[in-house]
């Protein structure tokens, strides 16, 4: 009962760190930039699943937290999304179906 008041409570806090990360990147990159690590390394102490949206936010290579046109690319391409992350240059393929 306790874990799942625990993962409960993670799964608030990891929404909460990607609403933050996503307020503060316009003035400070670097504090949004953390805020992403922090939802990410919480996902992965209480082992939940980030929901496709905050994946999509979160370059899988460095952990920065991905904002469409500043640090980040997305492309659609035979299907496929694809993200790029212009900080360090992670790509990630997502599929998707017409």
């Amino acid at each position: 009962m306790a874990d799942k008041l625990a993962a409960k409570a993670a799964k608030q806090h990891i929404e909460e760190y990607f609403q933050q990360a996503d307020a503060a990147y316009e003035e400070n990159p670097t504090r949004a930039h953390r805020y992403a690590e922090l939802a990410w390394k919480m996902a992965l102490k209480h082992r939940i699943r980030l929901s496709g949206e905050q994946r999509k936010q979160l370059c899988k290579s460095c952990h920065h937290f991905l904002k469409e046109g500043k640090n980040s690319r997305f492309r659609t391409r035979n299907g496929k999304i694809i993200l790029t992350c212009l900080d360090c240059g992670g790509i990630r393929r997502i599929v998707y179906r017409v």
